[in-house]
């Protein structure tokens, strides 16, 4: 019987050292009933979401940084807690790189077709000179106030 809480606490302790290095597709055979079983289960169900996450994560930031695709988001199903947190954030930011690809786009377009009224408007907090610098045609003397310091 010891031996047997031995073997299952090894072979979760060896699951859980894979997840540390980031290898998800370890899981556990669950043979053993009671608080063994448990355990395992427990690790297996951990592991999966950790795995579906981290697919989601790549998915989008693959999609939407690497493919140009605006507006891909991340499945919120089955997340809680921070999992879900991280994952709301993540489809925040890429809600906000789709508005300021589209707005850049659109005035851009304006400007080529001789309207030079339009303007950005500045939704990133940490870009002010990068918009300022867009928004005077291109004049970084006028933004002096928004540049940025070392």
């Amino acid at each position: 019987m010891i031996q047997d809480y031995r073997n299952a606490l090894k072979d979760i302790c060896a699951v859980a050292e894979a997840v540390s290095r980031g290898e998800l597709t370890e899981t556990l055979v669950t043979t053993a009933e009671g608080e063994v079983d448990d355990a395992k289960r427990t690790v297996n169900r951990m592991t999966d979401k950790l795995s579906r996450f981290a697919t989601e994560v790549l998915w989008v930031t693959r999609e939407v940084g690497s493919m140009g695709k605006l507006g891909e988001r991340a499945s919120l199903d089955d997340l809680e807690g921070t999992w879900k947190e991280l994952a709301m954030a993540l489809n925040n930011m890429a809600n906000k790189f789709k508005h300021q690809t589209r707005n850049i786009a659109s005035v851009t377009a304006a400007v080529e077709e001789g309207d030079t009224t339009q303007e950005i408007p500045a939704e990133a907090q940490g870009a002010p000179f990068f918009y300022c610098v867009l928004n005077s045609r291109g004049d970084p003397r006028s933004c002096r106030d928004h540049q940025p310091h070392d």
